[in-house]
């Protein structure tokens, strides 16, 4: 009962508020125009003029064309076109409407833009399965033991298509292409007298570094407090979270496959390090140590 209450409110509320924006339109436009017609333009306007959020909602290009289309350089001439069928002519009521709707637009566009660089990021970052088995042959075999030789036209087997229980990227077969027999269903890859050997390890690093020297640590030590205040809010662990996918698949894609991070901020190379865990980035293996323990204004001490 007291649902159907709220709802019934809800709804008398809704039509309460939208007959008193009429009248208050209506009043408006017998103010501008001082005719039955010009009020009956005018609420038709409204409503016609929400076509003028055309081509402003557009990514990426909406508010220049907008802008061009507003000046008349290039475009339909929408303002135009919304007053003609409205049948009205131009008055401040009709340009307040336009740019209102113009400005929603506007903010469609970037909001779309946003998801659509957000989405093309994940695609870009995101694990990719191999579908079939690899061969790599014609290649040096380095297998990290001090006292083995380096393996001269090395083939390397790495199984991909897996049973259940079974862990794809095996590497089920290292040595000579005289000793390696390649089956049927794998994928031959020749890397040209090329160099295989275990992926590397960087037992001390920080996610959110590049490994090159930082411009903000010459900062003075206000402007490092300023931009810890910025890495609190959303937007700033947006931007270190970003930070630190690069910098993981840089260090990937240069042979690293193993990063210690010796902390980083607000335990987001914990979330890291479980999303690339469950397959939403394609990342090396992270050992995380969450948040440094840090003294006062020491070392680590903003973050």
């Amino acid at each position: 009962m007291n649902e159907n209450k709220r709802s019934k409110n809800y709804t008398n509320g809704t039509i309460g508020f939208l007959l008193l924006l009429i009248v208050l339109i209506a009043l408006l436009a017998w103010i501008t125009y001082g005719t039955f017609d010009g009020i009956i333009g005018t609420l038709a306007f409204t409503i016609v003029g929400m076509l003028n959020v055309f081509p402003w909602f557009i990514p990426f290009v909406g508010i220049p064309l907008g802008i061009l289309d507003t000046l008349g350089i290039f475009g339909f001439g929408m303002y135009n076109i919304t007053l003609n069928i409205a049948h009205l002519s131009s008055s401040w009521m009709t340009v307040v409407w336009f740019w209102i709707i113009g400005i929603l637009g506007s903010i469609i566009d970037i909001i779309l833009m946003y998801v659509a660089i957000s989405r093309l990021k994940k695609l870009k970052y995101r694990k990719k399965e191999p579908h079939s088995n690899y061969a790599l042959v014609n290649c040096s075999i380095i297998d990290g033991n001090i006292n083995n030789p380096v393996i001269k036209k090395g083939v390397v087997l790495i199984k991909n298509i897996v049973g259940e229980g079974e862990i794809p990227g095996l590497i089920n077969g290292v040595g000579t292409d005289e000793e390696i027999e390649i089956p049927d269903d794998y994928k031959v890859i020749d890397l040209n007298d090329g160099f295989v050997l275990p992926g590397l390890i960087n037992a001390h690093c920080h996610l959110t570094g590049s490994g090159k020297p930082m411009k903000i640590m010459n900062l003075s030590d206000k402007a490092q407090e300023k931009l810890a205040i910025v890495m609190k809010t959303w937007i700033g662990k947006k931007i270190l979270k970003n930070m630190m996918i690069k910098n993981t698949t840089n260090a990937l894609n240069a042979g690293v496959t193993t990063l210690r991070s010796m902390a980083d901020p607000f335990y987001l190379d914990l979330e890291l390090r479980n999303e690339i865990d469950n397959g939403k980035y394609l990342g090396p293996r992270l050992v995380c140590a969450g948040m440094g323990i840090c003294i006062t204004g020491g070392h680590g001490g903003l973050i």
